[in-house]
């Protein structure tokens, strides 16, 4: 198959198909040109996308102007816009890919268009590779680009740059050359001057074959990331709080690099895999804080706290019939007939809505609370109940009490108070639900 058949087949395998409508990411490039020119043969329909970063003063404006001329020749829709990167000496491709992709997201919204086309080609995966191998990542790093991401494609993953620049010849297409490509001021213009050239020379198809070693890569990702996934479906977990026995947590380490992605989950960095394996034999109390949780050992479990949810904002429940809120904990709640018989559920309390002032407060229990459990006369606090069921303290911290004019009438997924109950002689009772 020539060029052309290929690239359709391919578009086929990613199931985009003639007709279709694209966004196509267009820098004046040989590779985001040939890119333009294929979709068009393939019948799609592409939108053009050119972002100007203005790095290149003159020529940035030139690039822009081609694009925009070759879109008007070619009569299809295009879009620009010009972006000013604040600190052009660190960290100025990654931040340019980032404002990059945040526009095309919402050009996508405002054209209703399912995916967007990039030219990233065999080549570049190959220099990805290596810039990443250079900086010690793991497989999600060494299986280079991705072919797509969420709605991103790269359709000419299969090809050479050298088929692209050839096929731009024998078809005629204009493109404009980044100067800058030919310096070695960034990593990957090294890598591209002076590793990908040596590589062909080790043997015949050496660049095609690392690009089925890359493949061979993301398919061990995929597992790792599967397998993850399915350890932490497993946790006991409330959302929240994480609880992983010991056999679990040796299991995680002695199986890598399982461990890496299971607590990448959890934002843990990998230069805290060794913390976390030590923890077990640290004293208690100590604690291995990562960006979204915290680990620490508690009553011989192992224990995953979240660390956005250490401070609680009161919420109102302010609809005394029906309503629901999501945070800071799933909670439905509405006016219903009290059945005759039901059975008795943490997650679930019955009140008696002449009993109640609205609107009512979900707080988390402070010091201090007192509350009637439901079947006793006298009040307890709600610390010394806590402890009465064995409750962890990051599960403490994660208790709520929904509250009537302050008094306490659920200690949420565990106990209503006795006062605010709904029986036999309630004319309305409120049924609250957690989720």
């Amino acid at each position: 198959m020539n060029l052309k058949e290929r690239f359709i087949a391919n578009l086929d395998r990613l199931r985009i198909y003639g007709e279709e409508p694209v966004l196509v990411a267009v820098s004046g490039g040989v590779d985001s040109m040939v890119l333009l020119h294929l979709c068009i043969e393939a019948g799609l329909k592409p939108v053009v996308a050119h972002a100007n970063f203005k790095l290149r003063d003159e020529e940035s404006d030139s690039d822009e102007c081609f694009v925009k001329e070759s879109c008007a020749e070619l009569k299809i829709p295009f879009y620009s816009k010009e972006f000013s990167l604040k600190d052009k000496a660190s960290g100025i491709q990654d931040s340019a890919r980032k404002l990059r992709y945040h526009w095309f997201s919402s050009l996508m919204q405002q054209e209703n268009l399912r995916f967007i086309l990039t030219a990233h080609h065999l080549d570049d995966r190959i220099e990805t590779f290596f810039i990443n191998f250079m900086r010690g990542v793991g497989l999600k790093g060494l299986k280079s680009i991705p072919e797509r991401n969420i709605r991103t494609y790269r359709p000419l993953f299969p090809f050479r740059k050298e088929e692209l620049i050839e096929y731009a010849k024998r078809k005629k297409i204009a493109w404009r050359e980044d100067a800058s490509n030919q310096k070695d001021d960034y990593l990957r213009n090294r890598i591209r001057h002076h590793v990908t050239p040596n590589l062909e020379k080790l043997g015949k198809g050496s660049i095609e074959l690392a690009g089925r070693s890359l493949e061979f890569l993301a398919e061990a990702d995929t597992y790792f990331k599967r397998a993850a996934g399915k350890f932490i479906s497993n946790l006991d977990s409330n959302g929240f709080i994480c609880k992983i026995c010991d056999s679990d947590w040796d299991s995680l380490f002695d199986h890598p690099p399982l461990q890496k992605y299971v607590f990448e989950e959890f934002g843990f960095e990998v230069g805290q895999l060794a913390q976390l394996e030590n923890l077990k034999s640290k004293y208690s109390g100590k604690q291995v804080i990562g960006k979204r949780f915290t680990a620490y050992r508690d009553r011989g479990m192992y224990i995953l706290k979240d660390n956005t949810c250490e401070k609680h904002k009161a919420q109102l429940l302010k609809n005394s019939h029906e309503g629901s809120i999501q945070a800071p904990v799933s909670l439905i709640w509405k006016s219903k007939e009290l059945p005759s018989e039901f059975r008795g559920d943490h997650n679930e309390a019955w009140l008696n809505v002449d009993k109640l002032n609205f609107p009512l407060t979900l707080r988390v229990w402070q010091d201090g609370d007192r509350f009637v459990p439901l079947g006793m006369k006298g009040s307890k606090k709600v610390s010394d109940f806590l402890v009465d069921i064995k409750m962890s303290v990051p599960e403490k911290e994660r208790t709520f009490v929904l509250t009537s004019n302050d008094e306490i009438c659920w200690l949420v997924g565990h106990r209503i108070d006795d006062r605010f109950k709904a029986d036999a002689n309630t004319k309305e009772a409120l049924h609250f639900r957690l989720k």
